[in-house]
């Protein structure tokens, strides 16, 4: 499903109001959403006590119809303008509406007793105080306003978007309304799919107001949100005259003294997801340990220092790596001057598509050009501090843009992690993912998914395709482990085991 740009979404608007539909039936169909879905959560809208408030543009406009339609069907509705008592011209249409039916929009004090009294009391609260033009922090009767609600007990329903959370930055004030449920309109915004603001959204339901699909077709989406229709296109299905060659070598560098595990798991996870041949290269000061365990992994030990890898282990590595097709460095690599001089030597020096990873994305940031000078495609894997240490800046452009523009200015294809990991593949396209839960966070769980990603790189499948279909995998694996043995006991060796299931319906037959 395809994410839209709020500008876009009012453009949409205004393109079917001039292809003649008029403004007010598309604000009438709003409001009609926002009632049904009040509707399915009540059994009877009679009686029930309803706080609408709203603000002063078409998204208030919204909120002034739906407390018309409220009060039509039986509901006790005071409707509350958050504002000086001046509208758009719709929305002053809607308030001249709700007059003639008998009600008023009244200004919202928040010192007035009785408005207090009111909303503690109201069984249902509706925000249509900002829409998608919202940009920076609630502040003075906004912040009022959305405090009441979150304070009230009733069900909270937010028209397009919770107000406090921009459209398509995803960004929120601390205190934006905390809706049970969002009603958006014509298409999903980053608000809806990404964090922090998804957080704010509750239950998300889209509906159609009147655009017609022929205009909704001419602009392009923001980012789309990986589903398991994505991993159908990119994941082809295993042919029966084949042998191990055709689905790719994958090489993984890593490891040291006290991470012994990160490196395994990362190799274990590709053998998983179908890869043909796995190496795995680490330090010989924990070789006898990863030897001991590895069966379907190919084990070599390469120089060390002090429990790392040495730059000695360059030359046997890049050899072994012109045997490969992908390469993933990083998993339990650890830091120190010298690992960092080798990670870097390898990166700058290895001609075939990497995976960086943990510490090998920390040892690369302090390099950054290494990555803009490669001919060879890079995956980076890190996570909000990695990202931050790489330059990226999240808290000025969110999620979405600012992988949007690493990705861009690297060359790269970034995969930020975290709860709605966003894929930017450093052309054009950029992924939401939509799997995964908190029990998945815990050590281990990056390297599992790195060892994913690398491993579709290795049977074919480009790195930006490669990326999104990886983190669907890795946290659909993880949701069958949370329904399976539940969030607190999965470990990522349990993701790695469910990692076939997923893959099952690819099967040659």
């Amino acid at each position: 499903m395809d994410i839209f740009r709020g500008k876009d979404v009012l453009a949409m608007d205004k393109e079917q109001i001039s292809s003649g539909t008029d403004s007010l039936e598309l604000m009438e169909n709003a409001a009609n959403a926002i009632v049904e879905v009040a509707a399915e959560h009540f059994s009877s809208m009679i009686d029930i006590k309803a706080a609408v408030f709203c603000g002063h543009g078409n998204n208030g406009g919204d909120g002034i119809a739906a407390a018309r339609l409220l009060a039509d069907s039986g509901a006790q509705v005071r409707c509350f303008h958050v504002g000086n008592g001046t509208f758009s011209k719709d929305a002053a249409e809607m308030a001249k509406r709700f007059a003639e039916a008998g009600g008023k929009v009244e200004i919202f004090d928040p010192a007035s007793r009785d408005i207090v009294d009111f909303c503690s009391k109201a069984d249902l609260l509706v925000d249509a105080i900002f829409g998608v033009g919202f940009k920076g922090k609630l502040e003075g009767k906004f912040l009022e306003a959305a405090r009441m609600i979150n304070w009230a007990p009733g069900y909270v329903i937010s028209a397009d978007l919770p107000s406090g959370c921009q459209a398509d930055t995803a960004l929120a004030s601390p205190e934006s309304v905390k809706a049970d449920v969002t009603v958006t309109f014509t298409g999903l915004k980053a608000v809806h799919a990404v964090q922090p603001a998804k957080s704010f959204c509750g239950k998300v339901k889209l509906y159609g107001i009147g655009i017609s699909d022929e205009i909704v077709r001419k602009y392009a989406p923001l980012a789309e949100l990986v589903g398991s229709d994505f991993l159908d296109r990119v994941i082809p299905k295993r042919q029966a005259n084949t042998h191990k060659g055709d689905y790719g070598k994958l090489l993984v560098v890593g490891g040291s003294v006290g991470y012994t595990g990160a490196p395994y798991m990362a190799a274990q996870a590709a053998a998983r997801t179908g890869t043909g041949m796995v190496y795995l290269a680490v330090p010989e000061s924990i070789y006898s340990i990863e030897a001991g365990r590895c069966e379907e992994i190919i084990c070599l030990p390469m120089p060390s220092v002090g429990g790392k890898f040495s730059t000695k282990a360059l030359s046997a590595v890049l050899q072994l790596a012109g045997k490969c097709d992908v390469c993933l460095i990083g998993p339990g690599i650890g830091r120190s001057k010298e690992s960092d001089k080798f990670i870097c030597d390898i990166i700058a020096g290895i001609k075939i598509p990497v995976v960086i990873d943990a510490d090998g994305i920390n040892a690369v940031s302090e390099n950054i050009n290494i990555l803009r000078s490669r001919t060879a495609p890079a995956v980076l894997t890190p996570h909000d501090i990695e990202f931050k240490r790489l330059g990226g800046n999240i808290s000025a452009f969110g999620r979405i843009d600012a992988a949007y523009r690493m990705a861009g200015d690297l060359g790269v294809t970034v995969v930020l992690k975290g709860n709605t990991t966003v894929i930017a593949d450093g052309k054009e396209a950029v992924y939401i993912n939509t799997t995964g839960n908190p029990g998945m966070a815990r050590g281990g769980s990056g390297d599992v998914l790195a060892g994913v990603i690398a491993a579709l790189i290795a049977q074919g499948i480009s790195c930006g395709d490669a990326a999104a279909a990886g983190v669907y995998l890795h946290g659909a694996a993880g949701d069958i482990c949370a329904d399976s043995i539940g969030e607190y006991g999965m470990l990522p060796s349990d993701i790695i085991s469910a990692l076939p299931q997923m893959l099952k319906k690819y099967n040659s037959k």
